[in-house]
């Protein structure tokens, strides 16, 4: 006959396996649930890069921005009065003003990495930024104080960026 010490003993031991199981099984599925967030986020980020990529290369954007590039113009002023005076100018101005502010806003929250945006469009956000900042800087001091916050981080974190990956061409 089986004592009931050793009953009793036996069902301790028993317990405490099943624990250990258990605590096992929580940790493997942890990690497993960990691996898929972590998919899933760059999943997302991929989507939201694509998104972003097809519309910097889309046909109208890129029109606007050689547009205003294509603006002639040796002070700030008279910059600003060449995208005034033209409505589509203007429009051109602002939807790529806020197409910049929306990256810089999306890489400052930390829902896109730096280093996607640097590696297809860097060079033309450091050049566009370059190329408009003194009508940043008047609009700044005369109508609006905060426009291109994000547009202007976005441009020192592609600088940043750039002279990290191409030290030999940054100055």
């Amino acid at each position: 006959m089986v004592d009931l010490v050793v009953l009793q003993s036996v069902s301790y031991v028993a317990a405490a396996i099943g624990v250990c199981i258990a605590a096992v099984y929580y940790v493997m599925t942890l990690r497993v649930q960990q691996t898929n967030m972590k998919q899933t986020l760059e999943t997302r980020q991929a989507q939201m890069f694509m998104q972003l990529f097809n519309q910097y290369i889309s046909a109208d954007l890129n029109s606007k921005m050689i547009e205003i590039r294509r603006i002639e113009w040796s002070k700030p002023e008279e910059l600003r009065e060449n995208i005034e005076k033209s409505p589509d100018l203007l429009r051109s101005y602002t939807e790529i003003e806020m197409y910049n502010e929306g990256l810089g806003i999306l890489m400052k929250k930390g829902l896109m990495d730096p280093e996607f945006i640097e590696d297809f469009m860097g060079s033309d956000l450091i050049y566009y930024w370059e190329r408009m900042y003194p009508l940043t800087k008047l609009l700044r001091e005369t109508d609006w104080p905060n426009l291109g916050e994000f547009h202007e981080y976005l441009y020192h974190e592609m600088k940043r960026i750039f002279a990290l990956h191409h030290p030999e061409l940054s100055n």
